[in-house]
């Protein structure tokens, strides 16, 4: 958690103009009007509410991270939006980077015991998947004739 004070002093030199000190990482002193210290401020409360990240049981590949209790991920910060499946299947290939995973993994690992679905179904989800990757779509690799991996 941070704690950001802001400090503002009235100029003695300068009727109207205010000296503001914000103490958080820089500890910056900067000259500003009173308009421009209550802009300051409602910036520094919206940083303060937004969400953040999270931080715990995160999984890391790349450019792509991924908080699988919360079924969300991120490429380069900005949040993907995936089926829950599609992130299953990202999901198994992201715990195990670099590492080539048969369709057949995939479907035991994603959709378990049950009526098998269709042969192509991994290579659609997957293809889903990496449109919606965006740049780190070159990540996720086709290993012609023996399934897929996730490259950092």
């Amino acid at each position: 958690m941070t704690i950001t004070v802001i400090t503002v002093h009235q100029r003695e030199d300068e009727p109207g103009s205010l000296a503001v000190s914000v103490h958080a990482d820089d500890g910056s002193v900067h000259e500003a009007t009173p308009a421009e210290v209550a802009a300051l401020a409602r910036t520094l409360d919206a940083h303060a509410t937004s969400p953040a990240l999270p931080t715990d049981d995160l999984v890391r590949v790349g450019r792509l991270t991924m908080a699988p209790a919360g079924y969300r991920a991120w490429v380069d910060g900005e949040e993907l939006q995936l089926t829950a499946r599609e992130f299953e299947v990202l999901e198994v290939l992201a715990r195990q980077p670099g590492e080539v995973l048969t369709r057949a993994d995939l479907l035991r690992r994603v959709w378990g015991a049950g009526p098998e679905p269709g042969r192509r179904t991994v290579d659609v989800f997957l293809m889903r998947v990496r449109a919606k990757l965006g740049p780190a779509a070159g990540q996720l690799v086709t290993v012609n004739r023996v399934g897929y991996r996730l490259d950092a």
